[in-house]
Order: structure tokens, then C-alpha cells, then sequence
């Protein structure tokens, strides 16, 4: 489950920004939906990077920073999810109020939205860790951020076109390290699942 951001959203552009609506995230909440996470690569996956920052809800620092960017006369930022994430939408979206973030939370169909600031969305993750279409700033029609970062450009060039396994990892490990100081998007969890067997 993910936040993404809508990076030709002059606000948030701002790196500061995203990082103080990183702070605003429900996290404790939000684990019990599942396992928090720690970046756009699976713990399950072999180049996952262990060491990466995680996520720590600060309200106050969160409604301080939050208040530099926002302006009186600014309008309701557009907060789009789709009707299965709604429980987890209306937590973040509580948070957003309360650090007096003016937002307008949507429900859309399950196409990606065309105009949105913020869209909540579940995505599967790839078993290998290559995520070129996710993240490269050519990918015009998946890369719904609109990330652009030339190293990250070369590391998901690079990434895919190795063919060692070490040297892979050395790359994607440097991916993982760039967006999660970057903040294209906020990785938030990885739902439970549950098997229901009849006896």
C-alpha cells in the first residue's frame, strides 16, 4: 500500500514538504492493516536493503512544518483512493486535518487517475526487483509520480542491464537508499493476508 505524490504538484515538488507529510502517517494505526515498509522493494526479496529509514509519526513536527508551505488562500489538495482503501485513506486523511492540510478525499474508479495530489493505491510488486516502469522518468504512462532523477535513471538502467546478481544488488541497493530520501512516494505497508479453510 502506497501514497504516492503527484510530482508536477508545485508544493510538492518541495522535498521538505513530503518529508513533513511523511511525519504526518499514521504509522502504529496503519500496522495493523499489515507489515510497514520500509521501501519499494519486498523484505522477501534478495536485494532488499535492510538499513533503510522507517517511518516515525511526529503530529507536532508534522503541523509545523506542514504550516510553512501551506498559505491561507491555497486550495483543498486532491486526495484520490479507491473504495477497498477507504479505512486507510480516512486515517491519513484524519492526520492531514489535524496539521491543517487541506484536502479533498475522492473515490475513484479503478483506472489511474488523471488529476490527483495524493492517490492511495495498492501496487503489486515485482518478484524481480527491477522496477524500471515504476521509476524511470521516460516511463510516461507508469511512472505516475512523474519522478525524475538522473541517478535513479542510471541505476534502473544499469539494474536491468547486468547480468550478476552482486552487481544487481550493489544497484538496487543504491535505488532503494535514493528514493527513500527523495520521498517520490510513502511505502506504507504490506497488507495481511488471511486463508479461510473450512474444517
Amino acid at each position: 500500500m502506497t501514497l504516492f505524490f503527484n510530482l508536477n504538484n508545485d508544493l510538492l515538488k518541495e522535498k521538505d514538504f513530503r518529508d513533513a507529510i511523511a511525519l504526518s502517517i499514521p504509522v502504529e494505526l496503519l500496522s495493523n492493516f499489515g507489515e510497514i515498509a520500509r521501501g519499494p522493494i519486498s523484505p522477501t526479496s534478495w536485494a532488499f536493503y535492510a538499513d533503510q529509514k522507517q517511518l516515525v509519526e511526529n503530529q507536532e513536527l508534522a503541523k509545523n512544518n506542514i504550516s510553512k508551505f501551506i498559505k491561507p488562500d491555497i486550495k483543498k489538495m486532491e486526495f484520490v483512493t479507491y473504495y477497498d482503501y477507504l479505512s486507510t485513506a480516512s486515517l491519513i486523511d484524519e492526520n492531514f486535518a489535524k496539521d491543517k492540510l487541506p484536502t479533498n478525499l475522492k473515490l475513484n474508479d479503478y483506472e489511474v487517475p488523471s488529476n490527483f495530489d495524493f492517490l492511495l493505491a495498492f501496487w503489486k510488486i515485482p518478484l524481480d526487483p527491477d522496477q524500471y516502469f515504476f521509476w524511470h522518468s521516460t516511463q510516461k504512462d507508469t511512472n505516475i509520480t512523474n519522478y525524475k532523477n538522473v541517478k535513479i535513471d542510471k541505476l534502473l538502467e544499469d539494474g536491468r542491464s547486468s547480468i550478476f546478481p552482486s552487481d544487481r544488488k550493489k544497484y538496487y541497493i543504491e535505488f532503494q537508499k535514493i528514493i527513500a530520501e527523495d520521498i517520490p512516494a510513502i511505502f506504507l505497508y504490506y497488507p495481511y493476508t488471511y486463508t479461510i479453510e473450512r474444517k
